[in-house]
Formats: structure tokens, sequence, C-alpha cells
């Protein structure tokens, strides 16, 4: 596997991809959103929590990925990410 690794890493197929890579490193992100003072004191906090059913879990975790042939971990991402881009109001995030 050490090996097949080294290998690739010379490879031209990877080589190729260097300007992508430079190009997603070099993309300006915008920082999160800052709640409380400047002084970095801190501010309000709020705590919010909810739970599932029984069956809503049981949905969740059995029938939900189906559709698109994903797994749970795939749903959890997309769920933070589209709650971030909520919270944020922008589609990039590092």
């Amino acid at each position: 596997w050490a090996n097949g690794l080294v290998e690739y890493a010379g490879s031209p197929a990877l080589q190729k991809e260097i300007p992508y890579w430079e190009e997603v490193e070099s993309m300006k992100v915008p920082s999160l959103p800052k709640d409380g003072r400047e002084d970095g004191s801190g501010g309000k906090m709020i705590e919010l929590s909810f739970s599932l059913t029984k069956e809503e879990t049981h949905q969740l975790l059995t029938e939900a990925h189906r559709a698109y042939q994903t797994e749970i971990n795939d749903l959890l991402l997309a769920a933070l990410a589209l709650t971030v881009r909520e919270w944020t109001g922008k589609n990039r995030l590092a």
C-alpha cells in the first residue's frame, strides 16, 4: 500500500490536480459571525435542543439515506452545511 501511495503521489494523474487544489487553497472563506462584545467577554448564550421520536430515529437511520444511496453521516453533514449557510448567509465554509 505504501509503495502504491508513493507511486500515485508522483503520477501524472495527481499532478494534474495541483492547479485545482491551489485554487481551492487560495479562496477567501469568510469568518464565522461572532456573538458577544468585541472585547471577547462573550455575550448571551442560547441553548436549543430537540429530540426525535423512536419512529423518526428509525426512519433517519434506516430509510432516509436510501433515496440517494448515502449514509447517515452524509445526511448529518448536509444538515450542518445547510444550517451554517442559513446562519451566515454564505455558501463557503472552511
